[in-house]
C-alpha cells in the first residue's frame, strides 16, 4: 500500500555529481561520452534550463 503526503514549507536539496575515472582508464568512446555529458549539463545549467541547478566545483 502506498500513501502520498504533501511536503509544504520545507527546503529540500540534492547533490548530483558527475565523476569519472582518468582518461587512461577510459576507452575513446567512454571519453567522448564523458565530454558530451559534461557539455550538456554545463549548457543546461548556464542557460537556466536545469531548474535550481548550479555548479559548486569545476576542475581546471
Amino acid at each position: 500500500m502506498f500513501e502520498v503526503a504533501e511536503i509544504a514549507g520545507a527546503r529540500l536539496r540534492r547533490l548530483n555529481s558527475l565523476c569519472s575515472v582518468s582518461d587512461e582508464e577510459l576507452s575513446p568512446a567512454g571519453r567522448a561520452v564523458r565530454v558530451v555529458l559534461a557539455d550538456c549539463a554545463s549548457e543546461l545549467v548556464a542557460k537556466g534550463r536545469w531548474a535550481g541547478a548550479r555548479f559548486s566545483h569545476l576542475d581546471p
